[in-house]
């Protein structure tokens, strides 16, 4: 299994960033390479499941994100996710209040695996990097729409 780790500070108070970021309707306007759920039910809260297409190399794969993880408690949130698909794993975003609360630190934790000795070969040689380079833009691209 891969685990990929990547934090920023973004200029925006905790609750718009959460608000933001846990919100289905919008992950694709901030997640590179992901498409506007096909099916959402729920806001962004725990039991949520969204069936959405990720693309790798150009390649679309189904892919269903179930939320397991939901909560925002004085100067932090968690959000986690569970993906199932071809590209299976958990997503965690940790946000914690900073700058006396008008800014919020954001850390992405992505752990996922892709099955068998060609995702195993893949994995080492591509995906690692690409997934790695996905989640740095997200992170990126987040920042940009909390911070206009």
């Amino acid at each position: 299994m891969a685990h990929i780790e990547k934090s920023l500070t973004i200029r925006a108070p905790i609750d718009e960033v959460y608000s933001l970021a846990r919100d289905p309707r919008r992950w694709q306007s901030w997640w590179p390479n992901l498409s506007q759920g096909k099916l959402v039910r729920g806001q962004g809260e725990v039991g949520t499941v969204v069936e959405h297409e990720y693309r790798i190399l150009g390649i679309p794969i189904q892919v269903t994100t179930r939320v397991l993880e939901d909560h925002r408690e004085g100067e932090t949130a968690r959000w986690k996710g569970a993906i199932d698909g071809p590209l299976d794993g958990e997503q965690t975003w940790s946000y914690r209040s900073a700058a006396g609360g008008e800014a919020t630190q954001v850390t992405a934790e992505l752990d996922y695996t892709i099955p068998g000795f060609l995702g195993q070969v893949a994995d080492d040689l591509v995906v690692e990097r690409i997934q790695e380079r996905a989640i740095e833009h997200t992170l990126a691209n987040l920042k940009l729409l909390c911070e206009a």
